[in-house]
Parts: C-alpha cells; sequence; structure tokens
C-alpha cells in the first residue's frame, strides 16, 4: 500500500491505552504504542511521520509501518553544557512554545516551533525562563549548533505584542527596545502573535479532535444520523433539515441547500449498501429530477414533526450516500451526480474551515461541490 505522510496532532500516555493520532491531508490516522513499541519513544506532537493506512473493520484506518522524518532535536541529542554566551547565531528567530514537558527538575525540556521547524529548549539553559513559558507562549530565541549538525534554541526572551520588544530578565544583554528581526514570512510579529493567542493554537488542536475523535462503534443509526447532521451545521450549512424518522425507511435522512447547490443524503453504516440502496437512490434521483418543489417532514428543534415545502428549480443538485467509508462518484442520472461521500471528508473541510482566516460560504460552496 502506498505510503502516505503526516503530522502526529495528538499523542496520550494512558498505561495500558498508549495511542496517537496521526494527520495526513485533514484525515486522522489512529496509531497504537504496542504496533511499534520502539517508534512510540521517538515521536511527539509535532512530529513528521511516513506511514501506511490499515484499514480497521468499522471502515476506518490506522497507521502502520511509521518512519520518523525530519526528526526534531531529542533531549538526548543534546548531551553536551550549553551557555547561551558560547552562541554566535546572531539572528534571533520567533517562535511558539508548541510542547513543554511536565518535569519541573533540571531535565525539562520544550519544543519550540519557528517557520515549520522545531527547535528544543531545555530548563537548564534558563531556570528563570522556564517559569514563565507555557503552550501557546510566544518567544524569541538564538540558535545553538549541535555536535549532531542539529539546533536547539538557547537566550529565549518573551514577547510582548503591544510594543513588538523583547521582555527582558536581569541577565539580558539586550536593550529593551531593541526589536527582535522576525523570520520573513511575518511582517508584523504583533499582528502573528496577535492571531495565536496564548492558548489559541492548544485550543483548536483539542477542538478539531474532539471533533474527530467520533466513537469507533457508533450505538445505532440515529446516533450516525444526528451527528452528521451536526457537523453539516458546523460547517455553515444553515438552510438544512433533518427529516422524521416515522416509517423512515427507503427515505432520505436530510437535505440541505447552500447558495444554487442542493444535497439529498442519506446516512448508513453499511459496507456493502449500493445494491441495496439502489432502488432509494433511483427514487431521489427522481425526485430531485422531475420537481420544481419538495414537501418533506421534518424534525423541529423542539422534536415536534411538520412538513416544510422546498423549492429546488434551477439549482444544481447532488444525491449523497454518507459513509465511513471513502469518498467517490457512485452514478450521474440526467445531470444529478450520486456521491458516496466519507464523513472523514466532512472533518477535513471542518478543520479547513478552522484554520483558514479566510474562509467563507464561497469556498464552502465549492468544496462541497467539488468534494471528491
Amino acid at each position: 500500500m502506498k505510503k502516505l505522510t503526516g503530522i502526529i496532532k495528538f499523542k496520550k500516555d494512558d498505561n495500558n491505552n498508549d495511542y496517537a493520532y496521526v494527520s495526513s491531508d485533514g484525515i486522522e490516522y489512529s496509531f497504537k504504542r504496542k504496533y511499534n513499541e520502539e517508534i512510540w519513544a521517538k515521536i511527539d506532537v509535532g512530529s513528521e511521520i511516513s506511514f501506511e493506512p490499515c484499514p480497521l473493520k468499522n471502515g476506518k484506518f490506522c497507521a502502520i509501518n511509521i518512519q520518523l522524518l525530519n526528526e526534531p532535536v531529542s533531549v538526548s541529542d543534546v548531551n553536551q553544557t550549553i551557555s547561551p554566551s558560547d552562541n554566535e547565531t546572531e539572528k534571533r528567530l520567533v517562535g511558539i512554545i508548541k510542547f513543554k514537558s511536565k518535569d519541573d527538575s533540571k531535565d525539562g525540556y520544550a519544543y519550540i516551533l519557528s517557520n515549520e521547524k522545531q527547535y528544543l529548549f531545555k530548563r537548564q539553559y534558563n531556570q528563570e525562563i522556564w517559569s514563565s513559558i507555557d503552550i501557546g507562549t510566544a518567544v524569541s530565541f538564538e540558535l545553538y549548533p549541535l555536535k549532531n549538525g542539529k539546533f536547539c534554541a538557547v537566550d529565549i526572551q518573551l514577547i510582548d505584542n503591544k510594543n513588538v520588544q523583547v521582555v527582558q530578565n536581569e541577565s539580558s544583554t539586550i536593550n529593551k527596545s531593541e526589536k527582535i528581526t522576525e523570520p520573513q514570512e511575518y511582517s508584523s510579529v504583533e499582528k502573528w502573535v496577535n492571531a495565536h493567542g496564548k492558548f489559541y493554537d492548544n485550543w483548536l488542536s483539542q477542538l478539531i479532535n474532539s471533533i474527530y475523535n467520533l466513537p469507533q462503534d457508533y450505538i445505532d443509526y440515529a446516533d450516525f444520523e444526528d451527528m452528521t447532521f451536526a457537523l453539516l451545521k458546523l460547517l455553515g450549512i444553515h438552510e438544512i433539515s433533518q427529516f422524521s424518522r416515522n416509517d423512515q425507511r427507503g427515505k432520505a435522512d436530510g437535505f440541505f441547500r447552500i447558495g444554487n447547490f442542493a444535497v439529498m443524503y442519506d446516512c448508513t453504516l453499511e459496507n456493502d449498501f449500493y445494491l441495496k440502496k439502489k432502488d432509494q437512490i433511483e427514487n431521489y434521483l427522481n425526485k430531485l429530477n422531475q420537481k420544481s418543489q419538495l414537501t418533506l417532514s421534518i424534525i423541529k428543534s423542539d422534536g415536534s414533526e411538520s412538513n416544510k415545502t422546498i423549492q429546488i428549480s434551477n439549482l444544481k443538485k447532488q444525491v449523497w450516500i454518507i459513509t465511513r467509508g471513502k469518498t467517490q462518484e457512485l452514478e450521474e442520472f440526467e445531470g444529478i451526480k450520486v456521491k458516496e461521500i466519507s464523513i472523514d471528508s466532512l472533518l477535513k473541510i471542518f478543520s479547513n474551515r478552522l484554520n483558514s482566516k479566510d474562509y467563507n460560504e464561497d469556498r464552502l460552496l465549492s468544496d462541497l461541490m467539488l468534494i471528491s
């Protein structure tokens, strides 16, 4: 199977159930410590890896045959005594604390992310600054070359984003009014820090993981329908209806419209659904193709039911079968495409929406129409 590359987004040491999640192209793959004890000790949040996706019985995938790429400096790499004054690197970089160990002894360490690279910082380099940093803290620092050809971070300084100046401790040799030299990608350190508040990155990662980490085994079809409906609303689809479950067999689960695009969707937990649902799909196609409006029995917010009439003339239409499998086009009839839509593809759009500051309704419309 073709290898993929991804980033470790979450890692949990839970004694008997250690596991991590690898993000690749917006999709999460689970990885358990028992798969590879040796690689487990080397990976951390932010590690870049290659892996093979392995299908699970529930239709999802886990990550196996993991290899570490662009390995960040590990604590064991740093075996020489370092003094910030020994560093001859003049250029200061800007970064954000992405990981901090809970070890408050001299062996405590942290990783700073700057320009998509990670740099190790050990507590013993600066005992005073250690107590002032946490995950999400913006800092400036200098690079120190190690014997193995890698770099660690030294001379850590906190960034005061109000006037973009370096906040000094008493032993600093830099003037308080001196501005740092930021990477070229950031035209304004102040804007960058304001855009990523102290705990923003960590909070956003936890939020996305909470949505990604859906239960491996759903209680029943109703759970999957309700979670799908909630996810579509989270994407920013406002004109959406969930159909009544009374006498629902053979009927769709919901309908939504955004702009000039309309979708009738059906959720299923079955893997081999196509032949079983062929008559239903034909029914969905006929409704969308032959009518200018639909009258549907929907569930209201208070749980009651009512009829709703929806205009569908002059709209681009699709039929979605939402599954835990893969996204693919199944057929097309009179210009109406029928697609299998993986729940993971919708989660990818959700992740992109949260991570992109200029994500708007036009982009959402395009992503939904062209999803494949």
